[in-house]
């Protein structure tokens, strides 16, 4: 509860208690405490410690490895952790590979959904352009383009906003036309979803300009 909302350093107190507390109930290998391992480094990450959060979240993976539930929702959510405050660190290779081994996770044991898909390709996709990998994010974001096709429908907002994120790395590639080409679809998908005034339109139109 303190974490949802935004108290971090009583939360972050709570998840320390947590953590103490279980290893002693427990014993330091077990699920309750790579649970409570998992609210640290979360709770770090929102302070914006993100090495303190990248050991706490590595150390509950660990556990889940010994536990033989390295392939569960948990570790996936752990490893999505993980990639997030390495990336905010700029360890952008350590990243990726934590996003991907989620993702492997994610496609083959938790039954995800299109959307969840496409937001763990988004994810990947961001990393990839932080790297410069400009070809390699295109991919990724088309991916995720089509699993939001074939789930939500070819005109939910949800494809605008992914198909706004390709035109915005075809631009910083250089490649205007293409990007131009890119931006207006996503304008006209947006404006079937929202209408002609909505700001999001309006956004669209000074991404055309």
């Amino acid at each position: 509860l303190l974490f949802s909302q935004h108290d971090y350093a009583h939360a972050l107190v709570e998840a320390e208690q947590a953590f103490s507390s279980r290893a002693a109930a427990f014993g330091e290998a077990s699920a309750p405490v790579a649970e409570a391992l998992s609210l640290v480094g979360a709770v770090n990450a929102a302070m914006g410690q993100n090495e303190i959060a990248v050991d706490a979240e590595r150390r509950a993976l660990s556990i889940y490895a010994r536990l033989q539930n390295g392939d569960g929702p948990e570790a996936f959510a752990l490893h999505m952790d993980l990639g997030r405050s390495l990336e905010a660190l700029g360890r952008l290779d350590e990243a990726l590979a934590e996003l991907q081994r989620g993702l492997a996770i994610q496609e083959d044991y938790t039954k995800a959904a299109g959307p969840e898909l496409a937001a763990t390709h988004e994810r990947i996709g961001g990393v990839l352009r932080a790297a410069k990998r400009y070809d390699d994010a295109l991919f990724e974001h088309h991916l995720a383009v089509q699993l939001l096709k074939e789930s939500l429908g070819p005109s939910d907002a949800a494809v605008a906003a992914e198909q706004a994120r390709i035109a915005s790395i075809l631009e910083e590639q250089g490649k205007l036309d293409d990007a131009t080409e890119t931006y207006r679809e996503v304008l006209r998908l947006d404006e079937n979803a929202f209408g002609k005034d909505h700001p999001r339109t309006g956004s669209d139109h000074r991404s055309l300009g």
